[in-house]
């Protein structure tokens, strides 16, 4: 990063970002010039300057684009609804999670094949893809967002190992799934998860998804 000069510039990292704090004397006069640079360095990452959430960030841009959003959720057991609803008047765009924990939910509930659950497993691109598609179905929304993945500290194979986790995101125009491994525990894997897939949304409804610089560990599937 370029120099910002007197004062102090602090990073906080957390489950659910970075947050980065600049303190500056009360008479730097070229406090805007700091901002200006810290902002461009770090531009692709920057979802807000004012303490917003994420989802109430994405909430203002689906309100003003008159778009509606879902999600049906299985590692994240309900979490990521639960962020999206702690957003003061998310009833105007947010239409409803489906927790599919089980196999036999997931084709219930979301229509996920029973084949391909067999083949693939749950925790799978098809299944994550399926889940989102499901979702949008269901609740008739424009974007629609999935999470499945193995949560632990059982259920891992040397294949799939515990950590792994898929998480789809359904647009009107397409389907996108991305693979990731978290393995600091349940609670964790649950809230990264969950922000995974948030940023994937931020990042489409920006038009930023194709030309993200990833390094969070993810791959696109």
């Amino acid at each position: 990063m370029n120099d910002i000069g007197t004062g102090g510039i602090g990073f906080y990292p957390g489950n659910l970002g970075v947050e980065v704090r600049l303190t500056m004397n009360s008479d730097d006069k070229s406090t805007e010039e700091k901002l200006r640079i810290i902002a461009k360095t770090l531009s692709p990452w920057i979802f807000s300057r004012n303490e917003k959430s994420l989802p109430a960030v994405i909430g203002k841009i689906l309100e003003s684009k008159g778009k509606t959003l879902a999600c049906a959720e299985s590692c994240t057991g309900g979490l990521l609804a639960s962020r999206i609803v702690d957003v003061s008047g998310a009833s105007g765009w947010f239409m409803g999670s489906a927790v599919t924990y089980s196999n036999e939910a997931k084709a219930q509930i979301l229509g996920v094949s029973r084949d391909d659950i067999a083949c693939y497993g749950a925790v799978s691109p098809q299944v994550a893809a399926q889940m989102a598609e499901g979702a949008a179905k269901i609740y008739g929304a424009d974007y629609a967002m999935s999470t499945t993945g193995i949560a632990g500290p059982s259920g891992g194979t040397p294949e799939k190992p515990v950590g792994t986790v898929f998480y789809a995101l359904r647009t009107p125009d397409r389907i996108l799934v991305r693979k990731n491994r978290f393995t600091r525990g349940r609670e964790d894997h649950r809230w990264r998860t969950s922000q995974a897939v948030l940023v994937m949304l931020w990042l489409e409804l920006e038009g930023k998804y194709n030309s993200h610089p990833w390094q969070d560990g993810s791959e696109a599937v």
